[in-house]
Formats: C-alpha cells, sequence, structure tokens
C-alpha cells in the first residue's frame, strides 16, 4: 500500500473517531449559574443551550439590563465548561493507546 493511501486511511480514522467523540459531546450537559443560582443555564457538548432557568425573584426586577446580564454570564459559563469538556475529552482520545496503535498501524 503506498505511503499516500496510508495517510488517507489514517485521517479516515481519525475524522471517525472526531464523529464519534461529537456524538459522545452532545449527551454531555454542564452547567452555568449567574446571580447566586437564580439564573442556570444547561449546554451540551456541542455547544448548544438545552435549557434556561430564571428564578421566578429575578423576573420581579423593574430592570431587564440586569436580567440580561445574567443571563449572558450564566450562558457564557455554560459554553465555557462545554468547550473545556470537549477540549479534554478529545486530548484524553487522542492520547488513548487504542487510538495511538490503530494509527501507528495505518500509517
Amino acid at each position: 500500500m503506498s505511503d499516500f493511501n496510508k495517510v488517507m486511511q489514517a485521517m479516515q480514522s481519525v475524522l471517525g473517531e472526531q464523529k464519534q467523540l461529537q456524538s459522545e459531546l452532545g449527551s454531555k450537559h454542564v452547567e452555568g449559574v449567574a446571580g447566586g443560582g437564580m439564573v442556570k443555564v444547561v449546554a451540551d457538548g456541542n455547544l448548544e443551550i438545552q435549557q434556561i432557568v430564571l428564578d421566578p425573584a429575578l423576573l420581579k426586577q423593574d430592570d431587564p439590563k440586569f436580567i440580561g446580564e445574567m443571563v449572558r454570564c450564566a450562558v457564557n459559563e455554560a459554553i465555557s465548561k462545554a468547550r473545556h469538556e470537549g477540549a479534554a475529552r478529545m486530548s484524553q482520545k487522542l492520547m488513548s493507546s487504542e487510538f495511538l496503535s490503530r494509527l501507528s498501524r495505518e500509517s
């Protein structure tokens, strides 16, 4: 088998691992919280917001800018946690002995 074909097989393997990881991350959920727990945001590992929960006491505030700021902070925290989780899982997957041995066999 030519070196080019070996490289292409290795790339296909990497892409397959990436798709599997994205699927796994879609089922992982992280939470961002702001305002002392008055705003909670749940995001999945694909960086999609799944849920926003607002404390009813927050809605009684007559300050839409404050509410918006609390939601923004909670969303940013959830997205940051999801990114961190994704990067950690990708690093773990790439460094796994199974993945590296398969890659070396194909190259």
